[in-house]
């Protein structure tokens, strides 16, 4: 359909009109190009050190890898490439105001299939993300049948959010013509409205999961502080996510999606990274440990002495909340240190294994 407007002729053309009284500078325009690439290199670098630190305790020290780790490496696999294709498409001119942008920009088939890429990769790195943070409380505190609920829900959510929301747009938004693309995300646009709705409230659901159940252990006041510490990095995922929201009804309202989609694509990957790295959190001081000592002894005989989980496999998944019967220090690290000798973790367990 575009192949029919000879390049020099879409070259000659900002691509929107300015605002009443602003001249279209095609030439060096103000752009947030730079800021974008460098504030998503430094968002990828800080997760990579916290993945590579949280792989080698599961690896080398607690020798015991999950399928929250699998979740982890695969959701930082699809950060990374994400990364590299916001870089790529703000090389090609986008991320100054679009009036400043030449026509061509939006014209060129790559750059739309780029940009469709880029919307289409944030889902499957979302669900991985999360995904290692539920599977991680799956592992650590699922002692309750109906904690163990909460998580199923919480998958079964997240999975529906984003995989909808990712066939929904394909059917929409199909072609890679650039008119029509345009023409199609104008649609999609309160699609992406609703899935950041529900995905804000999932962030606050994973933040408060871990919190109500250390609200019930019984310990002082100041390790549960501590605790609780270790796990509010979630919090900024959930900054992120509301702030990204606030762009996206930004963006809903102005034309100028060259200028505002920047941020909004920072916010996304922020949202994933913190999300990837609270489930690291409580992994790091594995390392600076006994190497001989496993990372579910290390959170039992530090943080979780006196966590009360039930004596009896069986009748921990027949009950509910039932009161549950305290293990001494001494006996919760002898666990700990007889399972640091698993070498993986088979789904399902419940218990801190």
């Amino acid at each position: 359909m575009t192949s029919s407007i000879p390049s020099e002729v879409l070259a000659q053309y900002p691509a929107l009109a300015p605002p009443p009284g602003v001249e279209p500078n095609l030439n060096i325009p103000e752009s947030r190009a730079h800021s974008v690439i460098v504030a998503s290199g430094v968002f990828t670098a800080i997760l990579l050190i916290f993945v590579i630190l949280r792989m080698y305790a599961k690896v080398f020290v607690s020798k015991s890898v999950g399928w929250e780790d699998a979740a982890c490496v695969m959701g930082t696999i699809f950060s990374v490439g994400y990364v590299g294709l916001v870089s790529h498409v703000f090389h090609s001119g986008i991320g100054a105001h679009q009036w400043n942008v030449h026509l061509t920009v939006f014209f060129n088939e790559t750059t739309v299939k780029e940009l469709k890429a880029t919307n289409f990769l944030s889902s499957p790195m979302m669900i991985f993300a999360k995904l290692s943070v539920l599977l991680l409380f799956f592992r650590l505190f699922a002692t309750t049948k109906s904690f163990r609920n909460w998580i199923y829900f919480g998958i079964f959510t997240i999975l529906l959010n984003h995989v909808g929301g990712v066939l929904l747009a394909v059917f929409l938004c199909l072609s890679s013509d650039p008119i029509v693309y345009a023409k199609c995300s104008e649609k999609t646009v309160i699609l992406d409205v609703v899935i950041s709705v529900i995905n804000i409230i999932s962030d606050f659901c994973i933040l408060l999961l871990p919190l109500l159940v250390i609200s019930q252990l019984r310990m002082n006041g100041r390790k549960k502080v501590g605790l609780c510490a270790v796990f509010m990095t979630g919090l900024d995922a959930c900054i992120s996510s509301v702030v990204g929201l606030i762009y996206r009804v930004v963006q809903w309202h102005s034309d100028d999606t060259s200028w505002w989609l920047g941020p909004l694509l920072v916010l996304s990957l922020l949202e994933v990274n913190m999300t990837l790295i609270t489930g690291c959190m409580p992994l790091i001081p594995v390392i600076f440990k006994n190497n001989n000592l496993s990372l579910e002894s290390f959170l039992s005989s530090r943080f979780f002495t006196l966590l009360s989980l039930r004596t009896k496999r069986s009748s921990n998944y027949e009950s509910d909340d039932a009161p549950s019967k305290p293990i001494s220090r001494e006996n919760y690290v002898e666990m700990g240190n007889r399972n640091s000798k698993d070498k993986g973790f088979k789904a399902g367990d419940g218990d801190v294994v």
